[in-house]
């Protein structure tokens, strides 16, 4: 189980990564699951990521307030901050495999950012039986005990990531314009937002706003300006859901002019305004 962190603004639970010392490789734990198993049914963060791999079982997975049917053959990938729980209806085989920050830049140094627990994708992918055979694979060298089997594990851990990540991409993306898409969205998706406004991210990244829009158009069909508003609203529906952060104060966090121009916004991204959505929320919550 991994241990719960209290945090006082927010409604949810925060978990924190744990160690298992049983298995000995720092910053990662992996888990099989096969049959009747204790999942964290209600609504929670991590501060680590998470690989959720379905090979059997039925239920729903509720991610970033969207609701996930469980499939079998089914993968999601699940990022740090976001809001989650598993609710399974039946016996459930498959795999969660839980790495820390500091483990990740271990696997990938030169690559501080995978498309695959960005906002840019669902979050949710078919297992194909390649990536199958390698979790396979993985759970087998995890249990054994073996002079170098960090190093094993690790490298292990990374072919299973670079499989997923390949997912995620587009084999005809232009390796230029990825690049410039990929630090888009490693600003975008950062616990803080950045920006409300393309043109600031366009100076970050060191081009210009059209060209960014551009490369982030031609490779996801969507100009930068609209993945920031759907990532200001995620934002706004977070802090409605785990906070009682007034209304105000969630418009001054998200650097509008005033909670109007706020509202506003809410309303026409989502159809009903913060208030009636954080009251509705919670009653459904309940």
């Amino acid at each position: 189980m991994d241990e719960m962190l209290s945090d006082k603004n927010s409604e949810y639970p925060l978990y924190s990564f744990y160690e298992d010392s049983t298995f000995g490789i720092p910053g990662f734990r992996f888990v099989r699951v096969d049959g009747p198993y204790e999942l964290t049914k209600e609504l929670h963060f991590h501060d680590f990521y998470e690989v959720f791999v379905v090979l059997e079982g039925e239920g729903h997975h509720t991610l970033d307030f969207v609701r996930h049917d469980i499939k079998n053959n089914q993968l999601f990938c699940i990022g740090k901050g976001q809001l989650h729980n598993v609710a399974s209806t039946s016996n459930l085989k498959g795999y969660f495999m839980m790495f820390d920050s500091k483990f990740y830049a271990r696997l990938f140094p030169d690559k501080s950012f995978l498309n695959s627990f960005s906002m840019r994708t669902t979050s949710v992918f078919q297992l194909n039986d390649e990536i199958r055979s390698q979790i396979k694979t993985l759970h087998l060298f995890y249990e054994q005990k073996r002079p170098f089997k960090n190093e094993i594990v690790e490298a292990q851990v990374k072919i299973v990531l670079a499989m997923i990540e390949e997912l995620s991409i587009d084999e005809s993306e232009n390796k230029g314009t990825t690049d410039i898409v990929q630090l888009f969205f490693m600003i975008l998706d950062a616990p803080s937002i950045y920006s409300r406004f393309s043109g600031d991210f366009s100076k970050k990244i060191g081009v210009t706003s059209n060209y960014l829009n551009e490369c982030v158009k031609k490779q996801t069909g969507r100009s930068a300006q609209s993945w920031i508003k759907e990532r200001l609203l995620l934002e706004a529906k977070r802090l409605l859901s785990h906070t009682d952060m007034s209304i105000h104060e969630i418009a001054m966090q998200l650097s509008f002019s005033d909670s109007a121009s706020f509202c506003r916004f809410f309303k026409l991204k989502d159809g009903m305004s913060p208030m009636k959505w954080r009251t509705t929320y919670r009653v459904k919550k309940r």
